[in-house]
């Protein structure tokens, strides 16, 4: 049987300062596009996505440093991404959703006191299959923020084999006025990995669209 596997391209660096220099800009610029209706590559994400842009808002989809991930770059590439949008556009309102090490990094970034993204401009944070703390993404010290915004959510599903029911729990302790959204193993929702009987995220749409019939 011929097989054909794609190997995408990256960058090398010879000093870590230097990895740190072109991810805050060369990597920022990839990554300034805003999102594009490509059905080929459809998922719930795009899905969202696309129901965001019919109503004239701006989505992005950036992707974040995936060279063996460290907090504190994603860190530095999220706030250098955020300063150079809003460069370009006023942000009234700011949704978030983070998936998977994604939700994992919010919880942990709006731990922190001295960050870039105002607080007063957040509307909506989700988190989708999220993981409390991952090697580099150690368990956040100060849920103060979290705790006191209200239109916060959380979403997983029983049959997820990556992030386990214990986790939700312990996420359920440390932010007691998160809004829980579980789903049985019935549903297949698993991760919300692709392929995972999730071309839409109906349950997430109604959250973010609250005009939206369930």
């Amino acid at each position: 049987m011929n097989t054909l596997v794609f190997i995408n391209g990256w960058e090398s660096f010879h000093d870590y300062d230097s990895y740190l220099r072109w991810l805050t800009d060369t990597y920022v610029t990839w990554n300034l596009d805003p999102w594009e209706e490509k059905p080929e590559k459809w998922q719930w994400k795009q899905a969202i996505a696309k129901k965001f842009t019919d109503r004239g808002w701006s989505v992005f989809l950036p992707q974040m440093p995936p060279l063996n991930a460290k907090y504190n770059e994603w860190k530095a590439f999220f706030e250098a991404f955020f300063t150079r949008i809003t460069e370009t556009q006023p942000i009234d309102q700011l949704s978030l959703i983070g998936h998977s090490l994604g939700g994992c990094f919010l919880m942990k970034y709006f731990s922190e006191k001295n960050i870039v993204i105002p607080s007063e401009k957040i509307h909506m944070i989700a988190l989708v299959a999220p993981c409390l703390e991952e090697w580099d993404f150690t368990m956040p010290e100060n849920f103060e923020f979290l705790r006191n915004f209200q239109n916060i959510h959380l979403f997983h599903a029983d049959d997820d084999l990556v992030v386990p029911i214990k986790t939700r729990e312990k996420i359920m302790e440390k932010i007691p006025n998160i809004h829980p959204h579980f789903f049985e193993a019935s549903y297949g929702y698993k991760h919300f990995f692709r392929g995972e009987n999730l071309e839409e995220f109906r349950e997430l749409e109604t959250v973010i669209f609250p005009d939206l019939e369930a």
